[in-house]
């Protein structure tokens, strides 16, 4: 019996579109998932077309700012208050930045910004799907975009029937 790899499952995605949440960027970043390192280095190949927003790309750097923070300066409580305090410790987050942006660009990702008419859609959303904020304008922008497929550990969006979701944990 023929044992499949990590690639051989990313295989039949290839082709498609996938819009990326930001806990996979977070994933990622950490190296906690080599399903996603797959899936960016497919990107890079052209074998399938990565996307996300701008809403989630600032998530993705908030995010990471906390996380480097805790580890790099020890602020385990209180971080974003200790961080405004130390307006020279923002500049220097400020490359990491940086390096998340170029990354998005490196693996080809495509993104999208949010307009006020996306927000409009929100309250059905909400009421359709029982999601709200930053995962009722992903599906907000999976439903313009005419996308199914999510790279996303949340479960919320398994409510929504039409999404397939990819978890970048099942690997």
């Amino acid at each position: 019996m023929k044992k499949f790899t990590m690639k051989d499952k990313i295989k039949c995605l290839y082709g498609r579109k996938i819009l990326v949440d930001s806990n996979a960027f977070i994933y990622f970043l950490t190296g906690q998932s080599l399903l996603v390192k797959e899936f960016f280095q497919a990107s890079v190949e052209g074998r399938l077309k990565l996307l996300t927003t701008v809403r989630i790309l600032d998530e993705v750097i908030f995010k990471t700012c906390i996380l480097l923070a805790k580890m790099r300066y020890g602020f385990y409580k209180k971080t974003l208050n200790k961080l405004k305090k130390n307006p020279h410790l923002i500049s220097e987050l400020s490359e990491d930045c940086r390096k998340i942006i170029d990354m998005c660009q490196a693996f080809n990702f495509v993104v999208f910004d949010l307009s006020f008419r996306d927000l409009e859609k929100l309250p059905n959303i909400m009421q359709n799907y029982g999601l709200v904020g930053n995962d009722a304008l992903t599906v907000g922008i999976m439903q313009k975009m005419n996308l199914k497929y999510l790279l996303s550990a949340d479960k919320d969006f398994d409510a929504v029937p039409w999404i397939k979701r990819i978890d970048p944990l099942d690997f």
